[in-house]
């Protein structure tokens, strides 16, 4: 990444040392937006790992008060969290507006996605285990989804 630019940072996977590399190189991380650990990194290594603690006090005060206690806060790395965003959205649009965008916004989305993803759907206990491990290892590309159909998979244990 280029050093001359600040960038945002979107981190699904929690791989820490992604950050840490490019921090240490120079490149300006305006905001580091984390969504989770889909990786299974280990806490040590994760990207939460590199939270300052004024950043995991922030993540601590949004999971448990009203974002107004805390929205004054603003650390370079965060705990994404969308329900409030929802919240922005629902107050400024109202609930019924806010519906429309999101069936509408979805079904575009559903309608692009065929053009590049696949999807694998896992029917039986091996299946639906083999995606597990998959998923945990990293092994399944952002291209495709996983379809877990448990009622299928489970149909036989109720008999």
């Amino acid at each position: 990444l280029s050093s001359s630019k600040k960038y945002t940072m979107v981190d699904i996977a929690g791989r820490g040392y992604i950050y840490t590399k490019n921090n240490k190189a120079g490149v300006d991380i305006a905001k580091l937006l984390v969504i989770g650990n889909s990786s299974g990194t280990d806490d040590k290594k994760s990207t939460f790992s590199t939270f300052s603690y004024y950043a995991m006090v922030k993540m601590a005060l949004s999971m448990i008060v009203p974002s107004w206690l805390h929205s004054w806060m603003h650390p370079t790395q965060e705990l994404y969290l969308i329900w409030e965003d929802m919240a922005v959205m629902e107050r400024e649009w109202g609930k019924e507006k806010l519906n429309r965008i999101q069936k509408e916004t979805s079904l575009m989305f559903c309608k692009s996605a065929t053009k590049w993803m696949t999807v694998r759907e896992a029917k039986t206990e091996e299946e639906i285990q083999l995606a597990f491990l998959d998923i945990l290892h990293g092994r399944v590309p952002p291209t495709e989804t996983i379809a877990l159909n448990m009622r299928r998979a489970l149909a036989h244990r109720g008999k």
